[in-house]
């Protein structure tokens, strides 16, 4: 059975305010109208690094180098909606510059109260505490 490769970053922008991406509510997408770690796909010959720097450039039209991204986590899983197994590699991003557009679905800050009590956030949850256990 074949594996895709995804790309995910914890957006920290303030002290406690995180930002995340609502994904489209498209019936054609995985976790359509979910919140989402913002991402995707490695293409051919990418590493995790270098897809989740496109990615940021790509759906917030932000800048970001390698030094400033941390590790957080790899995990796998089945994706039931596409029938395939995923393997998705997470980091955290400090950023403190302006983010004024989102080129996929929206964006949203949240706090750590936001991220625990939102039903729309899935996996991400994880993600989001591994990096305050880690950094």
């Amino acid at each position: 059975m074949k594996k895709r490769y995804y790309a995910g970053c914890i957006i920290e922008i303030a002290k406690n305010k995180y930002l995340f991406q609502v994904r489209d509510n498209l019936p054609n997408i995985s976790h359509p109208n979910k919140i989402s770690t913002f991402g995707g796909r490695l293409e051919i010959k990418e590493n995790f690094k270098d897809a989740i720097i496109r990615e940021l450039k790509e759906e917030l039209e932000i800048n970001v180098f390698e030094s400033e991204l941390n590790y957080l986590g790899y995990f796998e899983k089945y994706d039931e909606f596409k029938k395939h197994f995923v393997g998705c590699t997470y980091f955290y991003l400090r950023y403190t510059g302006v983010i004024n557009k989102c080129n996929e679905g929206d964006f949203i800050t949240l706090t750590h109260d936001d991220i625990l009590n939102n039903d729309k956030v899935g996996i991400t949850k994880e993600m989001y505490f591994r990096s305050k256990y880690l950094l």
